[in-house]
């Protein structure tokens, strides 16, 4: 199996229009494997259509149908930022992605969220597996995100250690950079949105799951309000 870089590399000779005894001269692979991934990257894979993971967030438009006079000023922001946040009273409550709960923080899961990798269209793959990730090269979020520490766990679980690539602010700029062939993403199933230019690919690992939590300061679990606004991310229950 050649690296996502090899195979850009590949298709980048053929399309100069070296031969495939040229280009196994140039980079060591035997023609019949070069021949083949190069026939497999010029078409995409097919896949079927995965149904995108719904937002946490969807079932707070009715808690504001239900309490007009209550009103609600969002930040974004990654998990350990949220975090301080919330220890400064800067905010009220977070929704967040964790693995567990915070200690010193009163935590009620909203929904399970999983990770997947993200690749561009014309060289994903049906799977990945871990060992096959961590070569790289890797589009993650900054330190501090969630779905960074989520990777360095799996990965950890057999001695692995990932090889990245480039650090983005935000889920726009890593969809940009996997679009553009600089590497492979890690994302929350869903995230990828409708972009035709990535695909999400299943990791052949061991479930790496995490859920979407509302997260608050303990003493704020007696406001009424607070009660049922996590009563609306959990669908009402």
């Amino acid at each position: 199996m050649v690296t996502l870089e090899e195979l850009v590399m590949l298709l980048d000779l053929a399309r100069q229009g070296l031969t495939v005894s040229a280009i196994a001269r140039r980079t060591g692979r035997d023609r019949m494997t070069i021949r083949t991934y190069i026939e497999r990257g010029l078409e995409p894979p097919a896949y079927r259509r995965r149904q995108p993971t719904p937002s946490p967030l969807v079932p707070f438009a009715a808690f504001l149908r239900e309490h007009p006079a209550i009103g609600i000023s969002t930040r974004l922001g990654n998990t350990a930022g949220l975090l301080e946040a919330l220890t400064a009273c800067e905010i009220e409550v977070a929704v967040m992605a964790l693995i567990d709960p915070v200690e010193g923080m009163a935590c009620t899961k909203l929904a399970d969220q999983r990770l997947v990798a993200c690749m561009p269209r014309g060289v994903a793959t049906r799977r990945i597996s871990l060992e096959r990730l961590a070569e790289g090269p890797l589009v993650l979020r900054e330190p501090g995100s969630m779905t960074c520490l989520m990777l360095e766990r799996a990965l950890a679980t057999k001695g692995l250690v990932a090889r990245v690539q480039l650090e983005v602010g935000s889920r726009d700029a890593a969809r940009e950079a996997i679009a553009a062939g600089i590497g492979v993403g890690v994302v929350h199933d869903g995230e990828q949105g409708e972009d035709g230019r990535i695909v999400a690919v299943p990791m052949h690992a061991p479930p790496i799951d995490r859920g979407a939590y509302a997260v608050k300061l303990p003493e704020s679990l007696d406001l009424p309000a607070m009660g049922a606004f996590i009563r609306a991310g959990r669908g009402g229950s």
